[in-house]
């Protein structure tokens, strides 16, 4: 087999790109600038189905796996925190009561986005009288207090659960993308489309220089 052919510059920052966030058309977007957005969703497609292409994203994978120390095991896992996260156990039992912040379980704390404490306010309620019993004698005496009241307000918000089950539905199979050109082979007689198929197949392979 012969040796996949190079990629050019505007290539690999595709490739660069697109392990962002494996967009292709926001990645053939960055690569060449100049392209309409339909244009770079269908260039995007024809350049992911290249074999050095792929070969070269499947090695960068791997060299990005291994500097980030990071497995698509624990990317599943926090996918899976976010689609189940449960906001019952930012409270005691009582359902009202607010968690102190380390209390509340890590699995919870990961798919909070963002936290907003609101400073609290005092608000005096006038002097009033208080039973109040002597440490020293154990009389009960009466004394006037000022008596105030106290409001703080925590805001949580969590990660939207559509992202966790969005990701976790493209790993179980649950739906797949398909191609621009894929969706255009779908209308074709299957043997017209295979036959399509083919051709660009071997449109690739003398592209990169495949035997």
């Amino acid at each position: 087999m012969a040796k996949s052919k190079a990629l050019t510059p505007s290539q690999q920052l595709f490739v660069s790109e697109y392990l962002v966030d494996r967009n292709g058309t926001r990645a053939y977007k960055k690569a060449f600038p100049q392209c309409k957005y339909g244009t770079c969703r269908v260039e995007a497609a024809k350049l992911l189905a290249k074999p050095n292409i792929r070969e070269e994203i499947r090695a960068a994978s791997k060299a990005q796996q291994k500097r980030t120390q990071v497995r698509a095991d624990d990317a599943l896992r926090e996918a899976a925190r976010i689609a189940f996260a449960d906001p019952y156990y930012l409270f005691e039992t009582d359902g009202f009561t607010l968690r102190p912040m380390h209390e509340i379980p890590i699995e919870t704390r990961r798919v909070i986005a963002k936290m907003k404490l609101k400073v609290e306010r005092v608000v005096p309620l006038g002097q009033r009288n208080v039973d109040l019993i002597c440490p020293s004698c154990g009389h009960q005496h009466t004394k006037s207090i000022d008596m105030v009241t106290r409001h703080e307000t925590v805001e949580f918000r969590f990660v939207p659960k559509g992202v966790g089950l969005d990701k976790l539905f493209k790993h179980l199979g649950l739906y797949q993308e398909i191609s621009p050109i894929e969706s255009l082979l779908a209308s074709f007689p299957k043997s017209l489309a295979d036959q399509v198929r083919e051709a660009m197949a071997e449109l690739d392979t003398r592209t990169t220089g495949q035997s």
